[in-house]
């Protein structure tokens, strides 16, 4: 479920639709195959727009990121469809997964998940990674300051899969191709370049001075490790997986039955 924007955001927007800024924006989006293959691309995009402008701060960086990548995700998410299916299908099939099935602990890690799930609602980059980087923050606190990655990482494969985050692979790759460097900081009574109120509810960063590098990383290996998950990867009979992952496949199935039904109900009720 996506936030409300703000009305001050809603109105900056609107401000600025027949700006050279929005124009400048759609001529790059033209590019975006390129950026696909070379990320550094929206990176000195960005750094372009920031001296052009004369944007002095995040705020308003994070106003131009919104703009600029509003209605890339969607695109993106059809490029990994293969990779992406398939960590959906893993995810689901996988949502009966216990903490001795990893063996790791149990902690309540309700939050956390409440957090994670944030990333289905923006398309921005730097505030998907604010919220993987937060939810990964209050995980280490619970697991343990100082445990090490073998040990932490079987308890990011769980909350990745209890968050039951739909396109899962594709919000974390889509992070790790399109994240922006973090600016500066606001000054006193700072106008963020545009002369018009442009905080919103929708747009929040943070400057992870270089860790989220290494936690993406992480987060990456996670999803790809979810797409390859299989029984001898779980502390679990064999007997018992198998009668999991048919409840699993009986539940998906009877899912997609209701879904198609519903899908025809409507059609016939236009038609």
């Amino acid at each position: 479920m996506k936030l409300e924007c703000s009305e001050n955001c809603r109105k900056a927007r609107i401000s600025i639709s027949e700006t050279s800024l929005v124009s400048i924006i759609k001529d790059f989006l033209d590019s975006l195959e390129a950026i696909n293959s070379n990320p550094m691309i929206l990176q000195q995009f960005y750094d372009y727009i920031k001296i052009k402008f004369n944007i002095p701060c995040e705020k308003g960086m994070l106003f131009v990121e919104k703009i600029t990548m509003e209605s890339v995700f969607k695109t993106f998410k059809l490029k990994t469809d293969s990779m992406n299916s398939l960590t959906n299908k893993k995810v689901e099939l996988y949502q009966w997964i216990s903490p001795r099935h990893l063996e790791i602990k149990e902690l309540n890690i309700t939050k956390i998940l409440k957090i994670l799930r944030k990333m289905e609602s923006t398309e921005v980059p730097s505030v998907k990674t604010f919220h993987l980087m937060t939810s990964i923050e209050n995980l280490y606190r619970k697991v343990g300051k100082g445990v090490g990655l073998d040990d932490f990482f079987p308890y990011l494969v769980y909350c990745f899969i209890k968050a039951n985050i739909q396109d899962l692979y594709a919000h974390i790759h889509y992070i790790n191709l399109f994240k922006r460097k973090y600016d500066k900081d606001c000054n006193f009574e700072c106008k963020h370049g545009f002369q018009i109120p442009v905080e919103c509810i929708c747009l929040i960063s943070k400057d992870w001075k270089n860790e989220d590098e290494y936690y993406l990383t992480t987060a990456l290996a996670v999803v790809d490790y979810i797409a390859k998950l299989e029984y001898y990867n779980l502390k679990i009979e064999h007997k018992e997986f198998d009668k999991k992952i048919s409840r699993s496949l009986e539940r998906f199935q009877t899912s997609n039955k209701k879904d198609e039904s519903s899908s025809t109900f409507e059609l016939n009720r236009e038609l």
